[in-house]
């Protein structure tokens, strides 16, 4: 999957339920029942977060992939696999 596929912005920003979490967030709630609802919108009606947990599992597959057609690099492995987002767990995004 090319890269380029998985950042259709247009869709994103055409969707008026992109605005809800972006306006929320731009306002910095301080509320715990403000955070809890916004976090509960973008896991349940936008997904991002498992829309952000596949991009960076592509992203994830291409550096390694790249990393090993260079000829590998064991500091490099050990740099990504710190890095790695590990799955959601069950019941979370």
């Amino acid at each position: 999957m090319r890269l380029s596929s998985l950042f259709n912005y247009r869709d994103v920003l055409s969707s008026s339920r992109a605005y809800f979490h972006t306006d929320v967030l731009q306002k910095r709630p301080t509320t715990p029942t403000t955070k809890r609802y916004a976090i509960s919108y973008m896991r349940n009606v936008t997904e991002s977060f498992k829309y952000t947990r596949a991009v960076l599992a592509t992203l994830d597959k291409q550096v390694r992939a790249e990393v090993q057609r260079l000829g590998g690099n064991a500091k490099l492995d050990a740099l990504l696999e710190q890095l790695r987002v590990p799955e959601a767990e069950e019941g979370h995004s």
